[in-house]
């Protein structure tokens, strides 16, 4: 716990998941805190998001420890690929304790994270422009000409951060080339041939995820493999986005049936397209008095649900750097931090990889490759992304 004559003011740009997690971790070492974002007004769009059991775990550590009324835990877990289904029970070690794995709506968490500790109010309309740092405190510059000054910044507004931007660091798609891209919406009811409280990964060209939610609602997601094109957002109710998606209906693919009925029963208004800019691998997110946290330092795709995750990691392990830091010299904390965490980030992506690696083959051999994949290479992977202390 810091010295409270030396304590670090701290502010935060994005109120996501990650922002709101780490208002909450640093407030309870002592930080002062204050969340800038850049909408108008706490986001009314809605997805599904999965919290393995390290996030579960890491939640817990800030007091958030019944998520059974937001969320719902799943217990089984379908791994499939071309011609081949394989079911595991949730846990998925049982030599291990853990936390219960769910799946709730954003916004339920996001309700939770505003609550947490002892928080004060989010100001939104504040889009990040510029950063100053003068060696003893940073300011952010806003677009409608305020600015706030502090000890440090952490950058926890996504993807396309204006932060990272503010900082030089690399990560914009036009920059990269690379881009993880895909469709996600909310279906109402259970998949016909899916028990209820069971999730499902499919290994194919393109990925695609199921995953419960309260309510008897299902989250999906499937990715968007043309990449190269003009990404389209919006949603299904977007003459533009519908006609994209109608391509990935057609029968040029296996698309498994739990996955079709799924999407085809999901409401316009519930779907979305998503492309998230794949950063490089970095071992530094910042410089001199800023950092990043969250999809901001490392975005990842949903292939094995660990973006809200890994964001709630990287958030308690920046309060636990930052518990004795001071104003004068928080330098050596967050560098730290950052270290620990972008280990911790190229181990998930590289799990993310096979499918990827796969997806270079010609069109043709990519089933049979997927198919040849034992089923262990993906649970060894998938527990890598849950086993964390």
């Amino acid at each position: 716990m810091q010295d409270k004559t030396n304590r670090l003011a701290v502010l935060i740009v994005g109120a996501g998941v990650g922002g709101l997690t780490a208002a909450a971790a640093l407030r309870r070492v002592g930080c002062t805190v204050r969340v800038f974002e850049a909408s108008r007004t706490r986001r009314r769009t809605d997805t599904g998001l999965t919290l393995w059991s390290n996030a579960t775990s890491a939640l817990a550590k800030l007091g958030i420890t019944d998520l059974s009324g937001a969320g719902e835990p799943f217990t089984a877990l379908r791994l499939t690929r071309p011609g081949v289904d394989t079911d595991f029970q949730v846990p998925l070690d049982p030599n291990h304790t853990y936390d219960p794995s769910l799946s709730m709506l954003r916004s339920e968490l996001i309700g939770l994270l505003e609550t947490a500790g002892d928080p004060e109010p989010v100001v939104y309309d504040r889009r990040c422009v510029n950063l100053v740092d003068d060696g003893k405190r940073i300011t952010v510059h806003f677009a409608d000409g305020t600015k706030d000054t502090a000890h440090l910044v952490v950058g926890a507004d996504g993807a396309s951060s204006a932060v990272r931007s503010a900082l030089g660091i690399p990560g914009a798609i036009d920059k990269l080339g690379v881009a993880w891209a895909g469709w996600q919406g909310i279906a109402p009811t259970v998949p016909s041939g899916l028990a209820k409280s069971t999730a499902m990964l499919g290994s194919y060209s393109p990925a695609f995820g199921l995953f419960p939610l309260p309510g008897g609602k299902y989250h999906w997601f499937v990715e968007d493999t043309a990449v190269h094109e003009a990404a389209p957002t919006g949603n299904f109710n977007d003459s533009r986005a519908a006609s994209k998606f109608k391509g990935l209906m057609e029968p040029d693919w296996d698309m498994p049936s739990l996955l079709r009925d799924a999407i085809e029963s999901t409401e316009p208004e519930n779907t979305s397209h998503v492309t998230i800019p794949m950063a490089p691998s970095r071992r530094t997110w910042g410089s001199g008095r800023a950092t990043l946290l969250g999809d901001a330092a490392h975005p990842l795709p949903p292939t094995f649900g660990q973006g809200a995750g890994q964001a709630i990691e990287d958030a308690l392990a920046l309060a636990g750097h930052l518990s004795s830091a001071t104003a004068e010299n928080p330098y050596d904390a967050v560098r730290a931090y950052e270290s620990v965490r972008s280990r911790r980030a190229r181990q998930i992506l590289m799990a993310t990889r096979p499918p990827a690696a796969i997806r270079l083959m010609p069109a043709g051999l990519q089933p049979l490759a997927l198919r040849l994949l034992p089923g262990s290479v993906t649970t060894r992977r998938l527990l890598g992304t849950i086993h964390h202390s």
